[in-house]
């Protein structure tokens, strides 16, 4: 070994010998302090964790609202458009009541006159939507004739307006139609309610 390569050695002797600064072992992290910032990263973590699924819960949730919510739309649109549907085929209420009231008013002999004489229901079938009444040829009555159903009420009760009745079947005193209630209207026809060709007078 030449004079250079025996230099080299001793330096790297001398270098190896050497104490590191103390202010650089000084602000060396100690195994204990590694330790507890590893513990608190993991906890940090844990908290993210559990963070993420009470917000993705809170996503799915809303998600399911949303859905509802949209289904609830879709069903009050489609139950507005039936009752847009029926309004054609419905008389003007405030028509219909002035009727009802007029009848209502009248004296027991001008109800019996037979010009204004209504008809009644006489029997009720299928639930409620088979109405059979006292009218019939006799009466001018024939099949697909629509009736006015009502109730004209007594004491406290007021008038009702309750429906129409398409006939199906007529005979000289009596005929036979399938009967449909107002819309909105839980009240069924009964035996003893009225009908006549036409409330409004058209």
């Amino acid at each position: 070994m030449n004079r250079e390569g025996i230099l080299k050695l001793s330096l790297l002797g001398v270098l190896l010998a050497t104490p590191l600064p103390a202010r650089a072992q000084e602000n060396a992290p100690s195994a204990a302090d590694l330790k507890a910032q590893n513990e608190l990263l993991r906890r940090e973590r844990e908290l993210l964790e559990v963070r993420v699924r009470i917000l993705t819960d809170q996503v799915e949730q809303l998600r399911t609202a949303l859905a509802n919510s949209q289904n609830q739309a879709r069903s009050i649109e489609e139950q507005h458009r039936k009752v847009l549907g029926e309004l054609p085929r419905l008389r003007p209420i405030q028509q219909v009541d002035g009727k009802l009231n007029e009848i209502a008013s009248r004296t027991e002999s001008e109800r019996k006159t037979p010009e204004r004489l209504p008809g009644t229901v006489t029997a009720v079938g299928n639930e409620g939507r088979l109405l059979q009444t006292s009218l019939g040829t006799d009466a001018g009555l024939k099949v697909g004739q629509v009736l006015e159903v009502f109730r004209t009420g007594s004491g406290n009760q007021k008038p009702l307006y309750l429906g129409t009745l398409t006939l199906v079947r007529v005979d000289a005193q009596a005929s036979l139609g399938q009967f449909k209630s107002v819309v909105g209207q839980n009240e069924r026809a009964r035996v003893g309610d009225e009908v006549a060709k036409d409330l409004t007078g058209k």
